[in-house]
């Protein structure tokens, strides 16, 4: 369904929904089965960052998962998308923001 909609804001929604329910299922998936999950959902992710898809749960797992020392170790083109992108006067948006200015 991803591939054969025409409509982006559609599509988005769909990738959305689709990234949603893989988390999900890793968050109830055993031990044995989490690595392969991770995998797949952190592919899922980077393309949705890839194409700058509208996704603030993508976008927050993104940064999660990248888990940085600092936030200068996170790419500024990056950090400019999502504050494009998103609010930026709550959550990941303001702490970007503020570093940024």
């Amino acid at each position: 369904l991803i591939d054969l909609e025409q409509n982006d804001n559609e599509r988005y929604k769909a990738q959305n929904n689709y990234l949603t329910y893989k988390y999900e299922t890793l968050l109830a998936a055993p031990a044995s089965e989490k690595e392969h999950l991770r995998e797949d959902i952190l592919d899922i992710v980077d393309g949705l960052i890839l194409i700058k898809c509208p996704s603030e749960f993508a976008w927050n797992l993104y940064f999660d998962w990248l888990d940085p020392s600092s936030l200068s170790d996170l790419e500024l083109e990056k950090l400019a998308t999502y504050i494009k992108l998103f609010d930026k006067s709550k959550g990941y948006g303001l702490v970007f923001y503020n570093f940024l200015i």
